[in-house]
């Protein structure tokens, strides 16, 4: 080999010690919390054994059998998380009021759906039987619990059950001729989003002035108000019709809404009120 083929050689082994050594020396310090950091770390490892896979022998026989033994120390680690975690996320839920259901990677924890990834080390949170995506969270016990409390204390307009009511009926007849008639559910969402905006969002309708109102608080506040009505017979009632298979491969022709607090529920297309004549 002549001088300047050693120089090149060299100069190729010199930048995967290079890699070599940064991505060490991320796993040494991501390693202060392996259990946080498990996904992070895995990413690492696959690079090195990408750099040792394009590599000659070099010095790099060593890193492979340290790849090998501290891959399995990874699986080891993460084998006594998956079976620790469903126990403690079950104790602290309980905690909330909410029973813990179901297998991984999906749980169910009352009206909420939580999607577990232990590949890549986080949390999906969903509302119902994963219909609406709410948040995502590294996998931690305390992130996920505290995002289910905060969406249990968030969801709906959270506004009294007799407004609420009146400002279902008020964008009702925004989108139907006459009573009687069904409003396309997704329209109604519209309507309502609306009419819940606070003053200040009439009179300058920015967007620093609008109040969020998703897919998931209506789903919720048509939960709401079905309880309410059930146990105080207004003179105003409505009615939801169930959407057909087609209509539920498009979101925009329908809405989950839950049926009891354990997360059962179906999917509607349609909303209508009846007026009650005394």
């Amino acid at each position: 080999m002549n001088r300047q083929k050693l120089i090149d050689e060299l100069e190729r082994h010199s930048k995967a010690v290079k890699s070599i050594i940064a991505s060490l020396r991320e796993i040494e310090k991501l390693s202060g919390d392996r259990e946080i950091n498990l996904a992070r770390i895995k990413k690492q490892v696959g690079k090195l054994k990408d750099i040792v896979s394009d590599s000659d022998p070099f010095p790099l026989d060593i890193l492979k059998e340290w790849i090998n033994q501290f891959e399995s120390e990874l699986r080891q680690t993460e084998e006594q998380v998956q079976r620790r975690f469903g126990s403690e996320l079950e104790q602290e839920l309980r905690q909330l009021g909410i029973t813990l259901t179901g297998q991984y990677p999906e749980l169910k924890a009352g009206l909420f759906t939580i999607e577990l990834d232990f590949e890549q080390w986080q949390a999906t949170l969903w509302y119902g039987s994963k219909q609406e995506k709410l948040s995502t969270s590294p996998l931690s016990v305390s992130d996920i619990v505290k995002r289910v409390e905060r969406a249990k204390k968030e969801l709906g307009s959270q506004i009294p059950e007799q407004e609420l009511l009146e400002n279902l009926y008020q964008a009702y007849t925004r989108v139907v001729q006459r009573v009687g008639e069904d409003a396309p559910i997704i329209k109604m969402l519209g309507e309502i989003a609306y009419l819940l905006q606070n003053p200040r969002f009439y009179q300058d309708p920015r967007k620093d002035y609008y109040k969020s109102y998703s897919r998931a608080d209506f789903s919720f506040d048509l939960f709401r108000l079905r309880r309410f009505l059930a146990q105080n017979p207004s003179s105003r009632q409505f009615r939801l019709k169930t959407a057909t298979r087609a209509q539920t491969k498009r979101r925009s022709d329908f809405l989950w809404v839950p049926e009891s607090e354990d997360g059962k529920g179906s999917a509607y297309s349609h909303l209508r009120f009846e007026e009650k004549r005394a």
